[in-house]
């Protein structure tokens, strides 16, 4: 027996109680149960006296109906005709992975010159600015990256897609840190540490068996390149300064926890482009200008995911290789966060789900989850949410 439905009907009306919830068919009104109430009565008419002489009516074409009452239909021109907030009228809002107003451009292209913005994946450093764009006439070296978009537009050898030389101490491949060789790494055991405590030598990469803690006003990370893995936490909280964690792209594995908590100016995750897993909690909360997760496209698993009142954060983007969280998942009070667009590998979200109070939230089916089964499950709060697309492999849960 599926236990979840007469929750979630609960959960979802609750949330969005000032706003109709779901399109017209979610409703119980418009299900086909392939019936005519007629058919269930006696009207004392005989199959031979009730023919009125009327002729069958011609089916209706899907595409000319409108399905969500937006004004439009798939013949209109409405590429989603089960989501209200999209028809070719919409206003379209960037990056958040949806196509609003039904033009099939790309997203994340918002100055429309065919290059998608960095901070999303794409090339374009500058994505307001129709004028910049790989290849353009402000390119020096000639590499195909205009001189915003790299760190040395005086050398050809140096631009985001080169191949980084281990231990010249050279940012070949612009990424914020110098390339090491981790195979052969020296443990560096303490309980705690922090960015002033290190000395790194090219030649001597690091194992820190313990937790870096950077709490001061530190303004750049670099310093810290010799290190590729840490036992324990890596938490950096409190910081008006870093706008990204440059300076970490060596960290392979965090066996703690990584909590990134009330960094005032920091975007995104560009930085931690080596990092695979984290064996405790990932907890991102409180990051007033954290736009999206780029930077970790390598991050695979993590125990727990929290994402918790981050006002300029949209999406999931950067999170290209996550499949697996072993226990929670939680998304709550996000102010501006739309869409779970970022997260179409996501497999398994954990055995605990609860997405909560996320006011711009619509959707949640940009994610791959394949459970079946999840042990508490909590969608509550999210008054723009219209539908549960993304949970269709879902069979049961206990609340």
């Amino acid at each position: 027996m599926n236990k979840i439905l007469p929750w979630l009907a609960f959960g979802i009306l609750f949330g969005c109680a000032e706003k109709e919830p779901f399109s017209q068919h979610d409703t119980a009104e418009t299900i086909d149960t392939g019936t005519n109430p007629a058919d269930s009565t006696d009207s004392g008419e005989t199959e031979e006296n009730s023919d009125s002489g009327d002729t069958a009516s011609e089916p209706i074409d899907p595409s000319t109906s409108d399905d969500d009452g937006d004004g439009f239909s798939e013949n209109d021109g409405d590429c989603d005709d089960n989501i209200p907030y999209i028809h070719p009228n919409a206003e379209e809002i960037w990056y958040d992975g949806i196509d609003q107003n039904c033009d099939g451009f790309s997203d994340f292209d918002r100055d429309q010159d065919g290059f998608d913005a960095v901070v999303f994946g794409g090339d374009d450093c500058d994505d307001h600015n129709l004028d910049i764009y790989p290849g353009s006439s402000n390119d020096a070296d000639g590499d195909g990256f205009e001189a915003d978009c790299e760190c040395d537009d005086g050398d050809a050898d140096i631009h985001p897609n080169a191949e980084d030389v281990f231990g010249d101490l050279i940012d070949q491949d612009c990424s914020g840190t110098p390339a090491i060789d981790c195979s052969n790494y020296e443990t560096l055991p303490a309980y705690q540490f922090a960015a002033e405590d290190f000395a790194c030598d090219p030649n001597t990469p690091l194992l820190l068996w313990g937790d870096l803690i950077i709490e001061s006003e530190e303004e750049s990370l670099s310093e810290l390149y010799c290190l590729c893995e840490i036992n324990g936490d890596l938490q950096i909280k409190f910081n008006n300064e870093l706008s990204d964690l440059s300076g970490l792209g060596n960290v392979e594995s965090i066996g703690g926890a990584l909590v990134i908590q009330s960094n005032r100016a920091l975007q995104n995750f560009q930085g931690l482009e080596m990092l695979r897993s984290i064996e405790g909690s990932m907890r991102i909360s409180d990051n007033e200008e954290l736009q999206s997760f780029n930077g970790l496209k390598k991050l695979e698993t993590v125990f727990k995911l929290t994402v918790r009142n981050n006002d300029q954060l949209i999406n999931f983007m950067g999170l290209d290789s996550l499949h697996t969280i072993q226990d929670s998942f939680a998304v709550d009070n996000n102010s501006a966060l739309q869409s779970l667009h970022g997260l179409a590998e996501l497999q398994h979200p954990g055995t605990l789900v609860n997405i909560f109070g996320n006011p711009k939230l619509g959707t949640l089916k940009a994610w791959g989850m394949e459970s079946t089964e999840l042990n508490y499950l909590s969608i509550s709060l999210n008054e723009s949410l219209y539908s549960l697309q993304g949970f269709e492999s879902l069979t049961e849960t206990t609340v």
